[in-house]
């Protein structure tokens, strides 16, 4: 299964009621009967973070977030700034929790709080060269997406973490081939915002080569290994459907099916290549799939099914959609646009009043959102 979830995994799982005690925000709100030693352990670090030493918080703040608490991740303090120039991994604990909080708040200022706790880490020399070049990389592939969109800021940092590169022995610490691959897969977008089909091709290739070099001899190994192919599989979908290459695309999200069949995700997007290449019974056959596997991508699953799905069974899917997840809108607006079409007044005029009650009170800021680095 996908290894790193998003922000609202914990909150999905109460779609289904067998997992509805893991849709916690504390780790402390699991039942005894259901932890573990190890969760346990977590629980008792976690009521005294602030008294923990700083190697703690920085594996316990990763810890947090690589099993989804990002909302009790927001809750803990960074620490005073005065502990920095002491210890410089404190900044690796600033940027967690500001990452969490940016992901959880949702909002223009938390967005740029976990942006500059990033600039902080990448400028601090006294960090190793393999947390400043993850903090520049991180801020490449944000300042290449969405409303933080910067070319010159992608240009700058990629820069930046060019030069941190020289401070990689990939032929002697199979880690750094993990770091080199993350770091061409990252600064490929300088030549995507360019319309450079060629050198984003190259870089690409560059990053796929290095990922499979990487050995599977140890469980670690393997499991770093298939953390960092997964991305990489999902990015080169994406870049060979953007080159029009749909047969490459489609060889790609294959073999990321295969990779993680486990993952929802995945047979979604394998669903949105078949799509793109004009064969809507295979794209409904894969968000079935991905609808059966449950949490946390069955209601986009049920939204995007109902795109390839007759009128009849579509209003069924984007009801399922609705249900999975009632908070989002696009169900809604499809099916007051189906509803119309279909002439049933009473669920078009119930649809469109549900889409707008959800859409009162949402800015424009209040939507912006750092995605997952």
């Amino acid at each position: 299964m996908q290894i790193r979830p998003g922000p609202a995994f914990r909150d999905r799982l109460v779609e289904s009621p067998l997992l509805a005690e893991y849709a916690l925000t504390d780790p402390a709100e699991l039942p005894e009967s259901l932890r573990t030693e190890a969760w346990s352990r977590m629980c008792r670090l976690g009521a005294r973070f602030d008294d923990l030493s700083v190697p703690d918080r920085v594996r316990l703040t990763g810890l947090l977030a690589g099993v989804g608490l990002y909302r009790h991740l927001a809750t803990l303090s960074p620490g005073p700034a005065e502990e920095v120039p002491k210890n410089p991994r404190t900044l690796l604990v600033r940027a967690r929790i500001a990452h969490a909080r940016s992901v959880t708040e949702r909002t223009a200022a938390s967005s740029g709080a976990s942006v500059e706790a990033l600039r902080d880490i990448l400028a601090c020399a006294d960090l190793p060269a393999t947390a400043r070049l993850g903090a520049a990389t991180t801020l490449v592939v944000l300042h290449a997406q969405s409303r933080l969109r910067d070319p010159a800021a992608v240009d700058r940092y990629r820069n930046a973490a060019h030069e941190l590169t020289r401070h990689l022995s990939p032929d002697d610490d199979w880690l750094d081939l993990v770091h080199l691959s993350t770091y061409w897969r990252a600064v490929s977008f300088q030549p995507f915002l360019a319309e450079d089909r060629r050198r984003t091709q190259e870089e690409l290739d560059l990053a796929e080569s290095l990922a499979r070099r990487l050995p599977g001899d140890t469980p670690e190994q393997r499991w770093i290994r298939d953390q960092n192919l997964h991305p990489l599989l999902e990015t080169r979908t994406k870049a060979a459907l953007w080159a029009g290459d749909a047969d490459g695309a489609l060889a790609f999200a294959t073999e990321l099916r295969d990779h993680d069949p486990l993952d929802g995700k995945v047979h979604v997007q394998l669903g949105d290549v078949h799509v793109r290449r004009g064969e809507p019974r295979a794209a409904l056959a894969c968000y079935l799939t991905a609808a059966a596997l449950g949490s946390p991508y069955r209601s986009l699953a049920w939204c995007k099914a109902a795109g390839v799905m007759e009128p009849a069974d579509a209003e069924h899917a984007l009801m399922c959609a609705h249900r999975g997840d009632p908070a989002a809108v696009t169900p809604l607006l499809r099916l007051e646009r189906l509803a119309r079409h279909r002439s049933d007044g009473r669920l078009a005029e119930w649809a469109g009043r549900s889409a707008r009650d959800l859409r009162m009170g949402r800015s424009e800021e209040g939507e912006l959102c750092v995605p997952n680095s």
